[in-house]
């Protein structure tokens, strides 16, 4: 297509827009497009405008608009828009009207935004290739750098005054990147030279020059007033130097609520007193860095072509053959090296219903049917498990996610359509600013519909959605280098396994944790017999209809002839071995073929097929679990009923 990029920054400057423009230009030429950079719509031929800044290109909106009232507009919106003209220039009002899509460039910038118009725009973070430098910072100086045109809306010698005031010992030298835009700027800058030795001003330099000065340094201080989300902080972070910066949403969207580098917008003795705690507390400094690296894959150029290749697909969906999107990626990754589960459905039923004690394992309840019928069950009146697991993890959240001093990949086990999850990954984005998230299922279907419910809500989300059983979609999750991992195995899916096979299982989970790795683990509780039936027997009949599923399953995948009328759903409880039973009762005398495994399959009438185990477990027999599995139990969070357990493990030695 034809694409033109309106950037009100002008040619060979180095101002934010002119670098965003250019950045964006290269990936659309390279996911196939003809791209143009200009300052001003007129009349240029194109099938597509980019506008960045909705205030200073308005002119070039309402030109576009007039002329090609029914061809796309894309509108990028800067700190200057969202955070001070939309509230009080209608021009900027009517530009993000007209516009098809919005961008913004940290998810906090949406709140800005009327509600209305919250599903046209998308969250695009700037990413850099830029890469951790090894290049000299030990040089007996502790190098702070800035980054920033002086202008009053920067705050530009915040720093330098803050440097002013630090004690005599200190060794921090400021060293200011950025061009004087106008001679008062320049005259008061100069004046700062003369009279702070702690202070340098280099003035415009290109942007490789400005990136080895960054690399070298220990430090990036931040001080704007206002920012739609600095593309300096992406860089410094990819660089691997932490970020100073003024608490304001355009800094908060990128680094987190919980970031603990922040200081209030011109308070200079703050601001001296953070650097100097950087200088002189090696943990705190170290705390910075870790929070900084654990966000670098936010801004990996990879994931900016393919949040672009997305949005153009949703504007021309007929027109655009994408390669794939950052989700269908890795589906189509991941499906391809896990085994066949039919063939493992055929193996099992043979054996299962081939035995003396006919039965079918649990696992193949989730086709994307079973998956959907579940869903259903969660919300029955009868089923209490899933609200009040939610109840817990909602009341919980902010507990769990200080757990963590960095954003932790998120690892779910059965992750299903991950409503619960949302509830931890909310805390979690609010907290760090960014997460990853590996969702495990063996229903490829109910994983993509559950992963895009989530990239819908929470756009700085990094969804690697994995089809594959539990064990082996752990070993899948590699690279993460230092980032912890918080594995979520929710819904008291452990209650599916024998209490011998669930330490088993727990134990290889354990061997593919690291020591700083949690295990989130929900836990059904004992409880009266009757209430425990009605869940698993309720009223609608749904749980039936789940459970009758895995013979529909078995005629849909090999040409079975089982009549589903044939057959009732049953499910006791064992009071002995503190588990719900789960059973498929034959009405008749009958027999059944398989076409296409060419086996027969009799059964006498009531007879059973076991299909379901769900045990129950006491605060006791928890404890012991958790240590026959080689786990300290270090939380355990209840609902005011004891319903319902979710319990925080972690590796022994």
């Amino acid at each position: 297509m034809r694409i033109c990029i309106v950037t009100p920054a002008a040619p060979n400057s180095w101002k934010g827009n002119r670098i965003t423009a250019l950045r964006w230009a290269r990936i659309l030429r390279k996911l196939g497009n003809t791209v143009r950079i200009i300052t001003e719509y007129h009349k240029q031929i194109m099938d597509l405008l980019i506008v960045l800044h909705a205030w200073k290109s308005y002119s070039s909106i309402e030109n576009f608009k007039k002329k090609h009232p029914d061809l796309p507009l894309i509108v990028a919106l800067a700190g200057t828009d969202i955070y001070r003209d939309i509230h009080k220039n209608t021009q900027v009002w009517d530009g993000l009207k007209r516009a098809n899509r919005l961008i913004v460039l940290q998810p906090l910038g949406i709140k800005e935004i009327p509600p209305y118009l919250h599903n046209r725009t998308r969250v695009i973070y700037q990413s850099n290739t830029v890469k951790s430098s090894s290049g000299s910072k030990n040089t007996g100086k502790f190098k702070v750098c800035v980054i920033g045109h002086l202008r009053e809306v920067k705050d530009p010698l915040r720093t330098a005054h803050a440097a002013r005031i630090l004690p005599s010992h200190s060794k921090i030298e400021i060293i200011h990147i950025g061009a004087a835009l106008d001679k008062h700027m320049e005259s008061i800058a100069c004046a700062e030279v003369n009279s702070n030795p702690r202070y340098s001003w280099i003035g415009e330099i290109s942007r490789s020059k400005a990136l080895r000065i960054l690399a070298g340094s220990k430090l990036l201080v931040h001080t704007s007033k206002m920012e739609g989300g600095a593309n300096v902080i992406s860089e410094s972070i990819s660089l691997g130097v932490p970020v100073i910066s003024t608490e304001i949403p355009g800094s908060v969207g990128i680094l987190g609520a919980s970031y603990p580098g922040y200081f209030e917008v011109g308070d200079t003795k703050a601001l001296a007193g953070m650097m100097e705690k950087t200088e002189i507390d090696k943990s705190f400094y170290q705390l910075l860095y870790n929070r900084c690296k654990s966000l670098q894959p936010l801004f990996q150029p990879e994931r900016e072509a393919e949040t672009w290749s997305s949005l153009l697909s949703e504007i021309f969906p007929d027109r655009i053959h994408l390669v794939s999107t950052p989700l269908e990626t890795r589906f189509q990754e991941k499906k391809q090296q896990i085994g066949n589960f039919s063939r493992q459905l055929k193996a099992e039923v043979e054996k299962g219903l081939g035995s003396q004690n006919k039965s079918l394992s649990y696992k193949y309840f989730y086709d994307q049917r079973g998956s959907e019928l579940f869903e259903q069950i969660s919300e029955l009146p009868e089923y209490y498990l899933t609200r009040t697991e939610s109840r817990i993890l909602t009341q919980n959240s902010k507990q769990i996610a200080a757990l963590f001093d960095q954003s932790p990949a998120v690892v779910e086990l059965g992750s299903g359509n991950s409503v619960k999850t949302g509830i931890l990954l909310r805390e979690l984005l609010k907290q760090f600013g960014y997460c990853q998230f590996f969702p495990i299922d063996i229903s490829p279907e109910m994983l993509e519909k559950g992963s895009r419910n989530l990239l819908d809500t929470f756009p700085n989300l990094d969804v690697q959605a994995i089809t594959a059983e539990y064990l082996d979609g752990l070993n899948l999750i590699t690279g993460n280098g230092q980032q912890p991992k918080l594995i979520l195995w929710l819904g008291s899916s452990i209650g599916n396994f024998d209490r011998i096979d669930a330490v088993g299982f727990l134990k290889q989970v354990k061997k593919r944790m690291n020591v700083e790795d949690k295990l989130l683990i929900g836990i059904d509780l004992r409880k009266e017999p009757e209430l425990l039936v009605k869940a698993y027997n309720d009223s609608k009949g749904v749980t039936a209809k789940f459970n009758l599923n895995l013979l529909h399953r078995i005629n849909k995948e090999f040409e079975g002839t089982f009549n589903l009328d044939n057959f009732y759903h049953q499910a006791v409880y064992n009071d002995k071995l503190g588990r719900i039973e789960m059973y498929l009762i034959s009405k008749c005398n009958q027999t059944i073929h398989l076409n296409h495994t060419g086996h027969d399959i009799t059964f006498r009438k009531d007879e059973a097929i076991h299909t379901e185990n769900s045990y129950k477990y006491s605060f006791s027999e928890i404890q012991k679990l958790a240590e026959d599995a080689g786990f300290h139990l270090d939380y355990r969070l209840t609902d005011s009923g004891n319903w319902f357990s979710v319990n925080v493990l972690t590796p022994g030695n």
